[in-house]
């Protein structure tokens, strides 16, 4: 199982605090020996190197863990070289390295963690009621409603002229005549049997009219991106669905795929647009999200008691303790004058 760096790293300070390991070299060796040989002697004795005994259930470990890549001989010749290897390494003293040290206070702080934490955090044993307010709470992440893309034509006030940002109005009679352009150019949509269905229907509609615009108006071409008639959520936050404003999106959601619209005013302008695509309102039922629920809620139900239980165990030792302030603001600034 996984564990927050942050839990893990505060266990190792507790642990390396309170260890009072010997400053003997051997004694240090001996002692890493005696937890390589520390497992209960095993019923069923496989194999033997220099006294050790490899039993048959951590072979079939072993086995399990090589997924069925190897056979139980090749991976018991593999034990026997690693105990083999591991008792050379000691006599040459490759366990006496503060790598070697830090890794095996890792191992025994994982397995101290797994005793504390795992059966206390198994994903069967979150309440079936407490799935359910998640699911309920999440419903967004299990639910998406009717989702719509569409390419349109935009006829609106020149930017150039009418400056929103700075604060200027737009005349409504400049929207009356963007209001009457959409309708001339449906119109001859319409007239010239356009389908107006796809991209280059619309870039070619928007080219023809270029040239023919008033002054005081622009006529851009847009694709976009699938969308719901209402906002879902919150901005920023997971799930949320950001939509189109409400007269655009009603009309959007009006017509069909290829259809065309009828001219819409926005204060963006005066839209013409086609549906170019729909997606229809979809949900994951309760019953296929509740594995992925209970093993997240699992996960940070395990996450939480490991904290606690972290937390607990540092304050406990706090008064066994001790840092030296004066060699720690040394070695920062070290640090930082180091190029």
């Amino acid at each position: 199982m996984r564990w927050s760096r942050i839990s893990l790293g505060l266990a190792l300070v507790a642990l390396s605090a309170c260890g009072g390991e010997s400053d003997e070299a051997r004694a240090r060796r001996e002692a890493l020996k005696a937890l390589f040989d520390s497992e209960v002697s095993p019923k069923e004795v496989v194999a033997e190197v220099n006294g050790r005994e490899i039993g048959v259930s951590s072979l079939v470990r072993a086995v399990e863990r090589e997924r069925g890549g190897k056979d139980r001989r090749a991976v018991l010749d593999e034990l026997i070289v690693a105990e083999v290897l591991s008792d050379e390494a000691l006599a040459q003293g490759h366990g006496d390295s503060d790598d070697i040290q830090y890794l095996r206070k890792q191992l025994v702080v994982q397995r101290l963690l797994e005793q504390e934490v795992e059966e206390k955090g198994r994903p069967s044993g979150i309440p079936a009621d407490e799935v359910a307010a998640y699911y309920k709470a999440n419903r967004m992440l299990y639910w998406s409603p009717e989702l719509r893309s569409a390419d349109h034509l935009l006829v609106k006030p020149s930017a150039s002229k009418w400056d929103t940002s700075k604060g200027v109005e737009i005349p409504e009679e400049v929207f009356k005549a963007c209001e009457a352009l959409a309708a001339q150019i449906r119109e001859e949509i319409v007239a010239l049997g356009l389908p107006a269905r796809t991209v280059q229907d619309f870039e070619a509609i928007a080219g023809r009219w270029s040239g023919r615009l008033p002054a005081d108006v622009e006529l851009h071409f847009e694709t976009l991106p699938m969308f719901p008639r209402r906002e879902v959520g919150k901005s920023g936050e997971v799930g949320w669905r950001p939509t189109m404003v409400e007269a655009f999106a009603d009309e959007a959601f009006r017509i069909g795929v290829g259809e065309l619209s009828r001219p819409t005013r926005t204060i963006f302008g005066v839209h013409i647009l086609s549906v170019t695509a729909i997606e229809v309102e979809s949900e994951i039922p309760l019953s296929e999200a509740e594995p992925g629920i209970r093993e997240f809620l699992a996960e940070r139900k395990r996450e939480k008691l490991a904290r606690i239980f972290v937390e607990k165990q540092v304050a406990e030792a706090r008064s066994r303790i001790g840092v030296n302030p004066d060699l720690l603001e040394k070695l920062e600034r070290k640090e930082g004058e180091s190029p």
